[in-house]
């Protein structure tokens, strides 16, 4: 809850430049200790349980930057494109 009102803050101040890769990375490493406690409960490997969740967390949020990098490429170029024909229509 506190890391979420951080990231909200500093996004309010514009320092926060890949918030969706945090937003990604804060909601699957959610609760590892507790979900990892439950499961070592009923008879499960804590370790194994702990390295499978943060390998997939960093797959996860490597795979999201990935595609928001693709996307802001893609708005820029599409917004540079736009910028060329305001300034080819206004010759």
């Amino acid at each position: 809850m506190v890391l979420h009102m951080v990231l909200v803050l500093l996004l309010k101040k514009d320092e926060v430049v890949d918030f969706p890769c945090a937003r990604y990375s804060l909601s699957i490493c959610h609760a590892v200790i507790e979900d990892t406690a439950i499961f070592m409960a009923v008879g499960a490997n804590g370790f194994i349980i702990l390295i499978g969740r943060f390998i997939m967390a960093v797959i996860i949020t490597f795979l999201v930057s990935q595609f928001c990098l693709f996307e802001r490429q893609a708005i820029l170029h599409e917004a540079g494109k736009k910028e060329e024909s305001k300034n080819t229509n206004a010759l």
